[in-house]
């Protein structure tokens, strides 16, 4: 079992990566008007838009607002759609540039659960836990 003081150090020792990582799995993970003192903290009730591109325009700029807002080591930030899987999960890109270094995230939220992961778009942040995201090509809608 961690002590209090180990994990105080381990913390001290964490990359500003990892740590924007974090703090924006806490930002995004946040219900607004809930999760914080600050009534704009967190993400709005996207669930208005369901479906299609409505959703996915107010999320890149909810996103964007929130990265801007509360997380300026990221400098730069721009997101955008990458796609989605056949159940739930939907993947967007963000790029920016953390500590001089132009870095790519995903941003992956269940739009059932209200789940966001946010990861380095080479590795796995879940550890393997989840299934990996097989994503729909954003392609038009077919024709009846």
């Amino acid at each position: 079992m961690d002590s209090f003081l180990s994990r105080l150090s381990r913390k001290q020792r964490e990359s500003s990566l990892a740590s924007v990582i974090r703090n924006l799995n806490h930002v995004f993970n946040a219900q607004r008007g809930y999760g914080s003192e600050v009534r704009e903290f967190g993400l709005g009730d996207y669930n208005a838009f369901i479906g299609g591109d409505d959703m996915s325009l107010a999320l890149i700029r909810e996103f964007t607002a929130l990265i801007e807002r509360y997380e300026p080591r990221v400098q730069q930030p721009s997101v955008e759609l990458v796609g989605r899987d056949p159940k739930s999960w939907v993947r967007f890109r963000l790029v920016g540039e953390i500590d001089g270094q132009r870095r790519h995230l995903h941003i992956d939220i269940d739009t059932r659960f209200r789940e966001v992961v946010v990861s380095l778009a080479s590795s796995r942040a879940d550890g393997g836990k989840r299934a990996p995201l097989v994503l729909d090509a954003l392609e038009e809608p077919d024709q009846e």
